[in-house]
């Protein structure tokens, strides 16, 4: 059996000492051992995953979405707690990244990438590997990177840069994660940058079969009403039968997919556990 913990996301359950940030990271504990996905900003994680009690000796990596701060933040903290790991990343994640922000009639260009240099995270015990290809990781479980654009309704956001800040991202290192047990394929999102719709229908072809479950960030945050529309339409075509958004979904936006979706949506807060 499979399991899904959500250790960080931007709400928390009603549990004692649990804590909230903006970001998400998730544990994936399977019986080959476990993956954590992301690590959040790096409030939540070194707080929560304690009282999560989470076996830190089955870590088998650790697997980063993509290199923005709210979702690499708290890898300091992860390695820490496992005295060091393999960390599975696509090599756009060390690029630096910036986000246009208008800010009283100004426009300014705030860093959002990776907080340290790659060296002081192998100074902490780092094993980085990086690829742009599907890798399994354990018996189940699969990186997915460089995920194509699908769909006609999901682009690329602007507002987001790399580099010096001349060039748009393309999210080129945005990556998702799949589990696939004999119950199904789940996929665990980061941001979903590049699409939520055109990520679950990547995973579905490489790895063969309908995606039973999604969780995390689906970045429908401040999308218009047309494309959340034909979001939860593409959804209900695939079958998918739990949709559980978390962190950039925005609560406007998890309140549709609430109404659309009835009891196939979820909130996927700290302390939210699944069988995948």
């Amino acid at each position: 059996m499979a399991s899904l913990t959500v250790i960080a996301e931007n709400r928390v359950a009603l549990s004692k000492d649990l804590v909230a940030e903006h970001g998400f990271s998730a544990w994936i504990d399977t019986p080959d051992g476990a993956v954590l996905w992301d690590s959040g900003q790096g409030y939540a994680l070194p707080q929560n995953a304690p009282r999560l009690m989470l076996d830190w000796k089955r870590l088998a990596a650790i697997v980063l979405s993509h290199g923005h701060f709210d979702h690499t933040g708290g890898l300091v903290a992860a390695l820490d707690l496992a005295g060091g790991a393999k960390v599975i990343l696509h090599p756009a994640c060390f690029i630096p990244k910036l986000a246009r922000r208008e800010f009283f009639g100004r426009s300014i260009q705030v860093p959002i990438g990776m907080p340290l240099p790659r060296a002081d995270y192998e100074a902490r015990g780092a094993r980085f590997e990086e690829t742009e290809a599907v890798k399994k990781i354990i018996p189940g479980v699969f990186f997915i990177p460089s995920i194509p654009m699908m769909t006609d309704f999901e682009k690329i956001e602007p507002g987001f840069l790399v580099g010096d800040g001349s060039e748009p991202d393309s999210f080129a290192d945005d990556a998702a994660l799949a589990v696939k047990t004999d119950k199904g394929v789940s996929v665990i999102l980061g941001c979903a940058h590049r699409g939520m719709i055109n990520t679950l229908r990547y995973v579905s072809e490489v790895l063969g079969g309908p995606v039973r479950q999604v969780w995390g960030g689906t970045h429908l945050v401040e999308k218009d009403p047309e494309q959340v529309m034909a979001t939860v339409a593409a959804l209900k075509e695939m079958g998918v039968e739990t949709v559980a958004a978390a962190h950039c979904t925005g609560f406007d936006r998890e309140l549709v997919l609430a109404r659309e979706l009835g009891d196939r949506f979820r909130f996927a807060h700290v302390g939210a556990r699944a069988e995948l």
